[in-house]
């Protein structure tokens, strides 16, 4: 009876770290996003200001 209570207690810890790991690399994937998505549109939006000043 022990033996199965700690094996469960095992599997519940086990999912919880695993659980609270994939909800770490989602929020770290998210930013990483957000901060490609605001490089790419602040370079676009530098490169725009370049050509207008320069090739006006």
């Amino acid at each position: 009876m022990e033996r199965v209570v700690n094996s469960i207690l095992l599997l519940v810890s086990g999912t919880s770290l695993l659980l609270r790991l994939v909800c770490l690399a989602a929020e770290s994937l998210f930013w990483g996003l957000v901060l490609c998505l605001w490089a790419a549109l602040s370079s676009l939006f530098l490169w725009s200001l370049v050509k207008t000043i320069f090739f006006s």
